[in-house]
């Protein structure tokens, strides 16, 4: 199985012995704008990846609306 550059990423942290940390963002929990600025300063502060989701039920509209603000802003 051929895995992506993000999992190819933390596995190479986790092997290397290397802390990692996750910023989780709830896109129930925000608007799309404050998460782009809860993942700008998470960026800022030297977090390895934005995580995006938490709650169930949560619409893929926006999810997806969150996730495409983030990708669009943050360069993780």
């Amino acid at each position: 199985m051929k895995i992506g550059k993000t999992e190819e990423y933390i596995l190479r942290k986790i092997h290397s012995g290397e802390k990692l940390h996750m910023t989780l963002i709830d896109p129930d929990k925000t608007t799309p704008y404050n998460a782009v600025r809860i993942a700008c300063e998470a960026e800022k502060a030297g977090t390895d990846a934005i995580m995006v989701g938490g709650s169930l039920g949560v619409s893929e509209n926006l999810t997806d609306s969150v996730v495409k603000s983030i990708k669009e802003h943050v360069n993780i």
